[in-house]
């Protein structure tokens, strides 16, 4: 479970920071 989560939420974290910010 935390590498599936960690995994999706990495790469969506790390490209859209405007996104995670707000």
């Amino acid at each position: 479970l935390k590498v599936g989560g960690a995994g999706v939420r990495s790469p969506l974290d790390a490209l859209p920071p405007l996104t995670s910010e707000r």
